[in-house]
């Protein structure tokens, strides 16, 4: 009479791959302790896991959402694929943040590194600002802009103002 297979890891590639995202696990919750332990209270987040994890861990943090800005053709290194919130996510985040009693302080993004025009950060400012906003509306206070990866435009000389 045939068995039916076992429901636990079986192969060695199954159990590496487990074992893998075991330790990965570990080691970002052991990173969310150890910064409650020195009291580092900000820290960026870009998904709803994320917030489980500090919830758990440090629900008194100051979190900062990092979004992901528009696609940026222009950067050398865009860090659409593995950084940033979609723009669409960012109000269930906001919200999913309340209702666990965290508090989002702020938004950070990064354009991609080697970026040299400035219309990629106009877009990405924009966006934020729409970010903040559907934060403030979550009850949220927001006081933090995090601007990544902006040393090649200033290096242009001056940069432009923009009445955001």
């Amino acid at each position: 009479m045939p068995t039916r297979a076992s429901p636990t890891v079986s192969s060695p590639l199954s159990l590496l791959l487990f074992s893998w995202l075991t330790l990965a696990l570990l080691f970002v919750l052991a990173h969310i302790a150890f910064s409650k332990s020195v009291n580092v209270k900000q820290m960026t987040f870009d998904n709803d896991a994320e917030l489980y994890k500090i919830q758990k861990i440090f629900p008194e943090a100051e979190l900062v959402l990092r979004i992901l800005p528009p696609n940026n053709q222009a950067a050398v290194c865009n860090f659409g694929s593995k950084f940033g919130a979609y723009f669409s996510d960012c109000k269930a985040l906001a919200k999913l943040a309340k209702e666990l009693g965290l508090k989002i302080v702020g938004v950070s993004f990064h354009v991609g590194s080697g970026c040299f025009t400035l219309t990629a950060y106009e877009q990405a400012v924009r966006q934020a600002r729409a970010v903040f906003d559907e934060c403030i509306k979550e009850g949220h206070e927001m006081t933090v802009l995090d601007i990544g990866g902006t040393e090649n435009v200033w290096q242009q000389g001056n940069p432009h103002q923009y009445n955001l």
